[in-house]
């Protein structure tokens, strides 16, 4: 692990995002707000859909830009999609949700296939990071959204997905 200690940092740096990711489950909620809970599956169908029709070209579009730019490109995704779901345009809101899952997972798995020396210890790192800080992430915007409204949630989100777009792009 060793030999993997300098891409082990910017893998934690990378999955710290996810603090501020909105997940699908709040998704789920807030759309159940908004419509008939029989037309929640067709969001959730839709947002599987989004991840299977553009995992290859998400794969392609790594080779010609780089994981860590389509990085970026799956964090402003997720602000996309928690714009469209701060408006209520829920389909929207669940394909860019969809697109930033797969965006998000496609690079960083590549990346580390890539870069990795110790190849299943690295994974396993990624995956206790963004088990995580998914956790910390979930427990944070649960407790702005049921204490001061879904709007705070909404602008925690926004800003430390921006934050953290702006930090990947300057290192």
């Amino acid at each position: 692990i060793k030999k993997d200690k300098s891409l082990i940092f910017h893998l934690i740096l990378m999955t710290f995002s996810l603090i501020f990711v909105i997940g699908d489950s709040y998704f789920i909620v807030r759309a159940n707000d908004n419509v008939k809970m029989e037309y929640i599956p067709l969001f959730i169908i839709l947002l599987n859909l989004t991840q299977a029709i553009f995992s290859v070209p998400i794969g392609r579009l790594v080779r010609i830009l780089g994981a860590k730019i389509v990085f970026v490109i799956a964090l402003l995704f997720e602000i996309f999609a928690v714009i469209f779901l701060y408006y209520g345009i829920l389909s929207a809101a669940f394909f860019f949700l969809g697109l930033f899952s797969v965006t998000f997972f496609n690079s960083l798995r590549i990346f580390i296939a890539k870069k990795a020396y110790n190849k299943a210890s690295v994974f396993g790192v990624f995956y206790f990071m963004y088990a995580l800080f998914g956790s910390i992430g979930a427990l944070i915007i649960g407790y702005l959204w049921k204490n001061y409204g879904f709007s705070y949630a909404v602008i925690f989100s926004s800003m430390g997905l921006i934050a953290a777009v702006l930090i990947n792009l300057i290192r």
